[in-house]
């Protein structure tokens, strides 16, 4: 909307409390920096004023995206011309949005065309002019440098066009197809629901419009979650407490506050628990006693009448820190202090020197790849019933039903034939709910089993995305060689993944993606390295892909950046 407001000469409205109205005119001096105007910060926007155009003034707005709807937009142009009777430029503004920090006016572009013919021979000339107007680094932010600038230029030749055709309307122009509009088809399916095909077989089921078994009860709300279960008698909340520090010592853990609180029953941590205090098969804490080593590792839990009370309590627990260093957050970090768990993964072919020698040319470089949190609609639920002789009765949103089982029954110090787990659907878990959900499960399980009621534990959305990991990060860092025909000779990839402060299955993650790494194009020498970052984050688990979009994606962007195929 800038580029489109500053090309029509916009004029805005606004006022402050202390000194009234003004009127601001949109032009070249009314950005002043990112996200920053000359509109004070005491000021509110009353109106917008945009002119007519006069007459022989034409103005035109574009906008280009990566998809066609429902999309941010690369770049953003309005563009506005007055011509003289004969054609000369009178007045020209060229606006543009996504060619830097702010919407930008092509100023030194508008100035040398001024009084120019509007003719084909303006087209050159512009493109020229824009180049030095609107330049724009390899690697700045937004990406796609090379092609955002040729928007820009793609975007006057369009504007040049559609006036050109309506100044000389009698004219017939070869470029016309630039400014006609591209018409969406309609999309059109058909499916049939019911009925038999006759020459099917009766067994095959390709093209069969099969139901989900719970389709129906959960397009109508029938389908029950953990957290839609009925209330047990007796039932309490738990919630959890947990770090506000990323590396440190635990001084001292204050309970007394909480317990003090109405409705607050208990008080669960380490202490309490009957077998180990750690679980899975790469022994993450259950509680953390002495250290913490990253925001949101659990600590204790409050048990409480309601889910409120509990999750009021929890934030009353009075918890000491002596911070400890190094605090290592990044794969930079990690790097630095040399942070990684063993054993490193690697795979080899051929010899790097021999590719290296044979190629013609070679590229360095580095890739990023974030991370991305699971964010399934149903947060991390629990419901533990305790039964006769130890025994416990748990519904889990879970992926891993079997893990959760045993590592129940460790911490809680039972036999693993008195925990039933159940599961009957997950709102959603894509890798999530494998083997974290058992963060959440083991408190519940440990204090349903210590006062003798059952107890339901359903984070909210602020406190699983605490306390639960997430996609991993990937730092890839590549030198290829190839020859001048585009044969990949050689490649040598260092990836590092964030892995967090527990193994959990990072090294498996790592392994898929340097595996799958080597599996889409043969390169006869390779070498390719994978370390897994110990670092002060929650830990990382599986996502979907576990590791196919990391591993891949580290070599394609070298092979994208000497093909020009891509």
């Amino acid at each position: 909307m800038n580029p489109i407001l500053l090309a029509a000469g916009a004029t805005i409205q606004v006022q402050s409390q202390e000194r009234g109205q003004r009127l601001l005119k949109m032009d070249k001096s009314f950005f002043c920096g990112y996200r920053k105007t000359s509109v004070a910060n005491d000021e509110v926007l009353l109106s917008v004023t945009i002119p007519f155009t006069q007459e022989n003034e034409y103005f035109a707005s574009y906008k280009q995206a990566n998809r066609k709807d429902d999309d941010i937009s690369l770049v953003t142009a309005g563009m506005m011309v007055a011509l003289s009777k004969t054609n000369t430029i009178n007045k020209i503004t060229l606006a543009f949005g996504g060619m830097g920090i702010t919407a930008l006016l092509a100023n030194s572009t508008m100035d040398n065309i001024l009084g120019d013919e509007w003719n084909d021979s303006l087209i050159p000339k512009v493109c020229d002019l824009l180049a030095s107007d609107l330049p724009l680094a390899p690697g700045a932010p937004g990406g796609y440098a090379e092609y955002r600038q040729v928007l820009a230029v793609s975007f006057f030749f369009k504007f040049f066009v559609m006036v050109r055709q309506q100044v000389f309307r009698n004219e017939i122009m070869d470029n016309c197809s630039a400014i006609e509009p591209m018409d969406k088809p309609t999309c059109k399916a058909m499916q049939v629901v019911g009925g038999q095909d006759s020459r099917l077989h009766t067994l095959d089921v390709v093209g069969k419009p099969f139901v989900h078994s719970s389709a129906l009860q959960q397009s109508t709300g029938e389908a029950i979650y953990v957290d839609d279960l009925l209330p047990a008698a007796g039932e309490l909340h738990l919630a959890l407490v947990t770090s506000t520090r990323p590396h440190a010592k635990i001084l001292s853990i204050n309970p007394s506050q909480a317990l003090a609180s109405p409705g607050v029953v208990d008080f669960i941590s380490a202490t309490d628990v009957q077998g180990v205090n750690s679980f899975g098969m790469f022994m993450d804490t259950a509680f953390a006693t002495d250290e913490v080593t990253c925001q949101g590792q659990i600590i204790g839990a409050i048990l409480a009448e309601t889910q409120v009370l509990a999750r009021n309590a929890a934030k009353l627990v009075d918890i000491k820190y002596q911070d400890k260093q190094p605090t290592i957050i990044t794969i930079e970090d990690a790097i630095k202090y040399k942070s990684y768990y063993k054993p490193l993964r690697r795979i080899r072919n051929g010899n790097l020197e021999v590719g290296f020698s044979a190629c013609s040319h070679t590229l360095e470089g580095d890739i990023r790849i974030g991370g991305q949190n699971h964010f399934y609609m149903e947060t991390m639920s629990t419901r533990v019933l305790p039964g006769e002789n130890g025994e416990l009765e748990v519904v889990s949103s879970t992926q891993n039903p079997s893990e959760l089982q045993m590592e129940v029954a460790k911490v809680v110090g039972v036999p693993a034939s008195k925990v039933v787990v159940r599961v009957k659907r997950l709102g959603g878990g894509f890798g999530g709910k494998e083997s974290q959900a058992i963060l959440s499960a083991v408190p519940a399980a440990l204090a349903a089993r210590k006062v003798g009621r059952p107890v339901r534990c359903v984070l909210d959305r602020d406190i699983d995305m605490i306390t639960t990991g997430n996609r991993h990060p990937f730092l890839g860092k590549y030198k290829v060689g190839f020859t001048s025909d585009g044969k990949l000779t050689a490649l040598d990839l260092e990836l590092y993944s964030n892995a967090g402060n527990s193994l959990d299955l990072s090294l498996a993650v790592m392994e898929r993606a340097i595996i799958e790494t080597d599996a889409t194009v043969n390169i006869p020498h390779l070498r390719i390295v994978g370390r897994a970052c110990r670092t002060n984050i929650m830990s990382n688990t599986a996502f979907r892909g576990f590791g196919s979009p990391q591993g891949p994606g580290n070599k394609f962007q070298p092979t994208r950046s000497y093909n020009p195929l891509w």
